[in-house]
């Protein structure tokens, strides 16, 4: 039996998708894939084709406005054939959805800026399983903080790997977890298992992202050389979803006259848990 270590990416990719979705039952005729066209969703989608399963691909505009995002999934959906779906988000709905977002438990900026998406993604989701890439910067260490402080030697990074791992909530998945559970549908983030830092452990940033960004996955999916690949950005910015909730801060939302949304953030999160209305 070979060792994980000994296993490519792409197929241990695989080995955990078989764990959560029932291969052998014939009870999937089709998944959804939360798309964004950057690399890491873009090999679940590779990996649903190998793996015989039909996609359809969502994801979101804001006002209908295009973004670099909504471009690419539909480039991606048009050169491999899956589905595309694409969910408005309404801005006009920011401050009561920010209400709904402090009662999913959002505590931090990217907690409420990541999940916005997701109240309009997930009940539009007809699917059962849904695929998403999150997850996989943290092992790249692709964050503003990695590149500043953990990328020079592989103990930095592993400390980075598993202090955010180790998070009660990393990368908003309490929020998907409570989304999926109230649609009945079932989270497919292979990145996300624990598995994964272990398998990463040895490899150092310019492992990594040595000649490219992510060049450890491109080397295993050819499909990109077809495709190409998008330097990385987090999808709320490409988005503008922060410019949107700054809005917030001339509201009567802002109770303590914030000047920041962080602390907007925080503020409500602190009320909720004190309520016990936090979940």
């Amino acid at each position: 039996m070979r060792k994980k270590q000994d296993r490519n990416l792409r197929d241990l990719l695989k080995c955990i998708i078989r764990t959560k979705v029932p291969l052998n039952e014939g009870k999937v005729d089709g998944v959804a894939l939360y798309l964004s066209g950057g690399v890491d969703s873009m090999t679940l989608g590779f990996l649903c084709n190998e793996m015989g399963f039909k996609v359809t691909a969502y994801c979101f505009e804001i006002d209908n406005n295009v973004t670099a995002d909504s471009s690419s999934a539909r480039r991606a959906c048009n050169m491999f054939g899956w589905g595309l779906k694409i969910i408005n988000v309404p801005s006009e709905n920011v401050y009561d959805d920010f209400k709904r977002l402090t009662k999913l438990g959002c505590r931090k900026k990217t907690h409420y800026e990541c999940t916005w998406p997701m109240l309009y993604l997930f009940p539009a989701t007809k699917e059962k399983y849904i695929f998403g890439g999150y997850g996989a910067d943290i092992l790249y260490g692709l964050s503003k903080q990695a590149c500043m402080h953990y990328k020079y030697t592989i103990e930095l990074l592993n400390d980075y790997r598993a202090k955010r791992f180790a998070d009660d909530n990393p990368n908003g998945v309490r929020q998907r977890e409570n989304l999926a559970k109230r649609y009945n549908k079932v989270l497919v983030e292979p990145y996300m298992d624990p598995i994964m830092p272990d398998y990463f452990k040895d490899k150092t940033w310019d492992d990594c992202n040595q000649p490219v960004q992510k060049a450890i996955v491109l080397r295993e999916f050819p499909e990109f050389k077809e495709f190409g690949r998008r330097p990385h950005i987090n999808y709320q910015l490409l988005a503008k979803i922060p410019e949107h909730f700054e809005t917030l801060l001339a509201g009567d939302l802002n109770f303590n006259k914030r000047t920041r949304i962080i602390d907007l953030c925080r503020d409500h999160y602190e009320l909720a848990k004190n309520k016990g209305d936090a979940k």
